[in-house]
């Protein structure tokens, strides 16, 4: 139901601090939050540039999830397939501004097995719109849900919208 992103620099480093100050005064848990029902996992993009990060924060705004895995073997060419076919396909829907494809990190906090290796952040003008727009879409023939390359049953899309403005790490300092 819940959606929190975190734009990060170096993930050894966050999971060190996480660590180290987790449950303590300058990380309190609040009691409502359901720690048994969260996933809290780290990917990074698959094609990064030097500002991934900085190109990501400047996007702001409602953002639409797909989260997905490849049948097993053929992961190189599901992220060949989705990043050159695919992503600009879908980047041409009504309602789509930008995305990225998102591998998950060779590092993680948690120890268990996270459930999707892959997600695709699409950052759109509007969620209704969006969502309306890939439905169409994905009841063509040729998508995501009839790809050879893809684990379809287990793909997961959400549309989500901010209910808190952006907070940076210097803010949070301050």
């Amino acid at each position: 139901r819940w959606l929190t992103i975190y734009e990060l620099g170096d993930t050894q480093q966050n999971i060190d601090d996480h660590v180290e100050q987790c449950f303590t005064d300058r990380m309190p848990i609040t009691a409502a939050l359901n720690l048994g029902g969260g996933e809290d996992y780290y990917y990074v993009p698959v094609a990064p540039g030097p500002d991934a990060v900085a190109l990501f924060a400047a996007r702001g705004g409602e953002v639409l999830t797909i989260r997905m895995n490849p049948v097993p073997g053929k992961e190189a060419e599901f992220i060949a397939w989705y990043r050159d076919d695919y992503l600009p396909r879908t980047l041409k829907l009504v309602g789509f501004v930008a995305g990225d494809l998102y591998r998950l990190a060779d590092i993680q906090l948690m120890s268990r097995r996270a459930p999707f290796e892959f997600v695709a952040v699409y950052h759109i003008a509007d969620a209704m719109m969006a969502t309306e727009s890939l439905d169409s879409h994905l009841a063509q023939a040729g998508t995501l849900l009839d790809s050879p390359l893809v684990d379809v049953p287990r793909v997961r899309i959400a549309a989500d919208t901010p209910i808190t403005s952006r907070l940076t790490a210097r803010q949070a300092r301050n």
